[in-house]
């Protein structure tokens, strides 16, 4: 973003090639230093009207408010974790108070939904909340606890320009299909934790932490799904909705964002599933070695238990005991306990319990 969006002064600011993030002419990628919001949180605010676009110089102005001259003219303002007094001035400005849920809205109604984004950064993933606003003449879309959506919306959204082809729908169209091709790439993320935790409860000498990754993989998978699900409502509403200037294509659009919602969330699921999996498996590797364990303590008792047994019957000192007597009673009673616990050894080493 240019100094100005920052506050400075900029006269060529509002001209068609000073399009702001992602409308130059040499283009915006997420995670350039342009893309970055200002300390508003604005990452673009401009001004579509006959296939041009324009900066607003005052985001949360009351120029904001006004309907823009021109057939399909309209304001696009996208925030990224703005200040809560930006947002309470931008919802004062626009009545935002009065939009209705997008299942609820009628043709002309000001309507607005949420859907949760996902940010794979690496191994972790993060999630986040993103609200569009969609009036007559403006769309507000705005995100919280991500970075990178809108910056990618804004720099798809310079191909439109160039092609004259943007409109409200538009803007609403590309930004949710960045939210969606986000979720691909954290279920990707997820299912290789998986995979690897996989590795290890089937391996010769599972790790004793396992079913504590899992059940953490199972709060991520939880969290996944309560960002995920929600989107399938309002894309579908919108889909099969009686908006009069949402054409075909974008309605066709839209129903495949849902579907591609829908399989994501079904490969949760799948997730869901072989985690469950894995930990009735690990489960019952650990009630087998349990079980091993306990005929293992079974078998030495018993082989203790035996030479219990002769000590005990020989240390009664009876006097009609005549193996007292005897000069190899003795070694011959040591011979006879030696002789059990071998037995008894052999015995319990042949059927495995030893």
């Amino acid at each position: 973003m240019t100094e100005n969006a920052r506050g400075g002064p900029d006269k060529a600011r509002g001209g068609p090639d000073k399009a702001g993030c992602g409308l130059d002419e040499a283009g915006c990628e997420p995670g350039k230093a342009g893309c970055e919001p200002d300390e508003d949180g604005v990452v673009v605010c401009l001004h579509a009207a006959d296939g041009r676009w324009r900066e607003i110089d005052d985001p949360f102005g009351e120029a904001l408010a006004r309907k823009p001259a021109g057939e399909g003219a309209f304001v696009w303002l996208a925030l990224s974790n703005p200040p809560a007094d930006r947002l309470a001035e931008l919802s004062r400005v626009l009545d935002l108070g009065e939009a209705l849920d997008v299942a609820d809205a009628g043709a002309d109604d000001t309507l607005r939904f949420d859907i949760g984004t996902l940010d794979r950064s690496g191994a972790r993933v993060r999630t986040g909340q993103l609200t569009l606003v969609v009036g007559a003449h403006y769309v507000v879309t705005v995100h919280r606890g991500g970075d990178g959506v809108l910056a990618a919306a804004a720099h798809v959204l310079r191909d439109h320009r160039r092609r004259a082809g943007a409109d409200r729908w538009a803007v609403v169209r590309t930004v949710v299909q960045q939210v969606v091709s986000g979720y691909p790439a954290a279920l990707e993320a997820v299912a290789g934790d998986i995979s690897a935790l996989e590795e290890q409860v089937f391996s010769e000498a599972p790790d004793g932490s396992l079913i504590g990754r899992a059940h953490q993989l199972k709060s991520e998978l939880v969290e996944l799904r309560r960002t995920m699900v929600p989107a399938q409502r309002p894309l579908g509403a919108l889909a099969e909705g009686e908006e009069p200037d949402l054409a075909q294509e974008v309605r066709r659009h839209l129903r495949q964002l849902r579907e591609e919602v829908v399989q994501s969330v079904e490969q949760l699921n799948g997730y869901d599933d072989l985690l469950n999996s894995m930990v009735e498996a690990r489960m019952a590797q650990i009630s087998v070695a349990q079980n091993d364990d306990m005929r293992k303590i079974a078998a030495w008792a018993a082989l203790l238990a035996a030479q219990t047994v002769i000590a005990g019957i020989y240390g009664m000192n009876f006097e009609n005991m005549p193996e007292l007597d005897w000069t190899l009673g003795y070694p011959a009673v040591i011979a006879l306990m030696l002789a059990v616990a071998v037995a008894l050894y052999w015995r319990f080493r042949r059927s495995g319990w030893l």
